[in-house]
C-alpha cells in the first residue's frame, strides 16, 4: 500500500530506460527509482552495463558507469541510447554461429589416371582457395555485411596429360577451368590403353603457352617433329623470353621443368604439353579485388558535411552525407605494385548514395541564406564542410497616420521565398494588427535590403464590416511538431473572392509527398485533411491561416508504452492489497486509464 500512496504522496519516480537505438528505439530493459522531491540519488549502473555489453550491445563512450540524479517536481524519464556491437569473422575470427565455410573455400581439381598398372601416374591434385570477411552484429547474430570473395587465382591450371612409352590416353589435355567460391571440386578422368599401332613414322609434339589470368588462353604455339620415342630435346627459354618481354611470368613449365619428355609412336596421338604464365598487369577493382591490392585504391566514400549557422534556434541540423565511389587500377605482378598508364587507373564514379545531386537549402522565416543549394557532384574531398549562413530579413515597420511607431509584440520580418532561401518574396504580404488598418493587403518589394514603413489607420474596436467584393487572401503553413512547431515551408498567398473554394486553387497533397519522402509523416491537416473544403470567409482585415503539422519522430508512442509499464508494475507491487476495494478500484481506473489513451490515440492515427 506505501508504493501506492507514493503516487499521490511528495516521492517521486525516476525511470532509466535503455533504448536499442538499431531497432526502432525499443527499450531493452529498464530500472526505477523511488525518492522525495528535491533529492539526490546516487545511482550505479554497473552490472545492467556489463549484462548488455555481454549480449553484444554497444554503450557510448562517454557513458559513465555511475549516475547522480535529482528527484523533480514530477516524475523523470531518462532515455540511455545503446546501439550493436559489430564483430568480424574471417579464417583467424571464427564462433559457434558461423563455419570456417562461410569465410574460407578450398576447391579441388583432382585428375585421376587408370589403365597402365604399375606405370600408371598418380592422381595430380590442385587447390584455389577463396576468403572473405562477414561483419555481424553483435546482438541479432545477423550478417551486416561481407567482402567479396578474393582468391589469388580463380583458374586451374591446364594439364597436359604425361606421356607413356607403350601406352596412348583418350585425353591430350585436362582442367584449367575457371571457377566461383560455390562452385564444387573439379574431377577429370584419363584412362590409359596400350599402343596397338605403334609406327616409325615421325611423330609430332606440341608446345602451347596459355595465359592463367585470361582462363588459360593459348597465347603461343610451337609444334615440334622428331623420331618415335626419342627425347624430346627443345630449348624454351627463346619462347619465354620473347613472351616475358611481352609482359608474361612463367608460374608452370609442364613441358620439361620436371625432366625430359619423349616423342610418342603412334600416329593418332599428339602429345600436347602446357607451359602456364600470367599477364604482368592485372585489372583489379571492387568486382576483381586482389589480396595484395588495397580496397582504398579502388573504392572509397566521401563523407561531407552541410553546416547551418545564423538563424538563433531556427537553425536547422547539420546535415551528413555520404557518396561512395570507384574506380579501376592496374597491378604489375612483376614488380607487385600498382602502376600507371594512359588508361589506368580510371576516372572515380558514383556508384551509391543516398542523396540528389542538388540538396536544396532549407527556408527558415524571418532568415534568407547565402546559398540555395549545394552541388553535391562537385564536392570530391572527403570530410568537406559547405557552411550555409543565415541573416536576418530587414523589417516592415508600423506607423499610424501621424507617423508614430506602433508597437507589436515581436517584430514584423519580411517573408523569404519558400522556393529560394536566399531571396525575399516579391510580394509580401502586409501583416495585421489589431486596432488598426492598412490600404494594403500586398507590396511588391523594390529593394530588399531596407526596412518598410507601412502606415495603419487606427479603427473603432467594433468595427467590423465583412465585405463581399474584395479579395481575401489564405495562407498554408507546414510545421515541425519535433521543433517547437518550427516551420518547414510556407505557400501563399492564396488570394480570391470571400464563399470561394480556397481547396481548388491548392493541394497539399504534393509537398506532403515531397516531406513523406524526407521522412515526415503528418499528424494534423486543418486544411484540405479528410477532404475538408475550405473556403474565403469575407473578412478582409485578417488573413485566414491553415497549419498542417508534420513530425518524424514516435516519442508518444514509446511515452505510452513507459506508462503502461508503470501501472503493471504498480499493481505487482501491490497485488497483496487487492483485497482492500479502495485499492482495488483505483487500480480497476487506472487499468481502464491506460485503455482509454490507447484507444484515443489510434484513433487518433487513423484519423490522420
Amino acid at each position: 500500500m506505501i508504493n501506492l500512496l507514493n503516487i499521490f504522496s511528495k516521492k517521486r519516480k525516476i525511470i532509466i530506460n535503455f533504448v536499442d537505438s538499431d531497432n526502432k528505439n525499443q527499450i531493452i530493459t529498464n530500472k526505477s527509482f523511488f525518492g522525495k522531491k528535491g533529492k539526490q540519488i546516487n545511482i550505479d549502473l554497473g552490472s545492467i552495463i556489463d549484462e548488455l555489453q555481454n549480449h553484444g550491445y554497444q554503450i557510448p563512450s562517454n557513458f559513465g558507469r555511475k549516475m547522480a540524479l535529482t528527484f523533480g517536481k514530477k516524475d523523470n524519464i531518462v532515455n540511455i541510447n545503446v546501439s550493436h556491437q559489430k564483430k568480424i569473422i574471417d579464417v583467424n575470427h571464427i564462433t559457434k554461429n558461423f563455419s570456417l565455410n562461410q569465410v574460407k573455400r578450398t576447391i579441388k581439381q583432382i585428375v585421376h589416371y587408370s589403365g597402365a598398372g604399375s606405370r600408371t601416374p598418380i592422381d595430380n591434385v590442385n587447390s584455389v582457395e577463396f576468403y572473405r570477411t562477414l561483419e555481424i552484429d553483435a546482438v541479432t547474430k545477423e550478417i551486416v555485411s561481407k567482402t567479396a570473395w578474393i582468391s589469388n587465382a580463380n583458374t586451374f591450371l591446364k594439364i597436359g596429360v604425361p606421356t607413356l612409352p607403350g601406352y596412348v590416353p583418350d585425353k591430350t589435355t585436362v582442367g584449367g577451368k575457371e571457377i566461383v567460391p560455390d562452385d564444387g571440386n573439379q574431377k577429370y578422368f584419363v584412362k590409359y590403353k596400350l599402343n596397338e599401332h605403334p609406327s616409325t613414322n615421325k611423330q609430332a609434339a606440341i608446345i602451347q603457352y596459355v595465359n592463367l589470368t585470361a582462363n588459360n588462353a593459348i597465347v603461343k604455339t610451337t609444334k615440334l617433329e622428331g623420331e618415335p620415342n626419342f627425347p624430346i630435346n627443345y630449348d624454351i627459354n627463346n619462347d619465354l623470353n620473347d613472351l616475358i618481354a611481352r609482359g608474361f611470368k612463367l608460374i608452370d613449365n609442364g613441358f620439361n621443368g620436371k625432366g625430359i619428355q619423349f616423342f610418342g609412336n603412334n600416329d593418332s596421338y599428339v602429345p600436347v604439353f602446357i607451359v602456364t604464365l600470367r599477364r604482368d598487369e592485372i585489372i583489379v577493382d571492387s568486382a576483381h579485388p586482389y589480396q595484395k591490392v588495397d580496397p582504398e585504391e579502388y573504392r572509397k566514400d566521401i563523407t561531407f558535411t552541410i553546416k547551418f549557422s545564423g538563424a538563433g534556434k531556427q537553425t536547422p541540423e547539420n546535415i551528413i552525407k555520404t557518396r561512395h565511389l570507384q574506380r579501376k587500377v592496374l597491378f604489375s605482378l612483376v614488380l607487385d605494385k600498382i602502376v600507371k598508364n594512359n588508361t589506368y587507373p580510371t576516372e572515380w564514379k558514383t556508384v551509391k548514395k543516398d542523396f540528389p545531386d542538388k540538396i536544396q537549402v532549407p527556408v527558415v522565416k524571418g532568415y534568407h541564406s547565402n546559398l540555395s543549394q549545394i552541388e553535391t557532384e562537385n564536392i570530391t574531398n572527403s570530410k568537406s564542410e559547405i557552411k550555409v549562413s543565415y541573416i536576418r530579413n530587414n523589417k516592415i515597420i508600423p506607423i499610424d497616420e501621424d507617423g508614430k511607431l506602433i508597437p507589436t509584440k515581436e517584430a514584423l520580418y519580411l517573408a523569404t521565398d519558400p522556393d529560394d532561401p536566399t531571396k525575399l518574396c516579391t510580394k509580401q504580404i502586409i501583416p495585421q494588427i489589431p486596432g488598426y488598418k492598412s490600404n494594403y493587403k500586398i507590396i511588391t518589394l523594390s529593394n530588399s535590403n531596407k526596412d518598410i514603413k507601412v502606415i495603419y489607420k487606427k479603427i473603432a474596436a467594433d468595427f467590423y464590416t465583412a465585405s463581399s467584393t474584395n479579395d481575401q487572401i489564405a495562407i498554408v503553413n507546414f510545421i515541425d511538431l519535433d521543433h517547437e512547431g518550427k516551420q518547414i515551408t510556407s505557400l501563399g498567398p492564396l488570394i480570391g473572392k470571400p464563399n470561394e473554394n480556397i481547396t481548388d486553387l491548392y493541394s497539399t497533397s504534393i509537398p506532403i509527398a515531397g516531406l513523406e519522402k524526407a521522412g515526415y509523416h503528418v499528424i494534423f491537416n486543418n486544411f484540405d485533411g479528410n477532404n475538408k473544403i475550405q473556403k474565403f470567409d469575407g473578412n478582409d482585415l485578417t488573413t485566414q491561416v491553415f497549419t498542417v503539422g508534420l513530425s518524424k519522430n514516435s516519442e508518444q508512442n514509446m511515452q505510452l508504452q513507459q506508462l503502461k509499464s508503470s501501472v503493471n508494475e504498480l499493481i505487482g507491487q501491490n497485488s497483496n492489497n487487492l483485497s482492500n476495494p479502495v485499492v482495488a478500484n483505483l487500480m480497476n481506473v487506472l487499468k481502464s486509464l491506460i485503455d482509454l489513451i490507447s484507444i484515443l490515440n489510434k484513433d487518433n492515427k487513423n484519423k490522420n
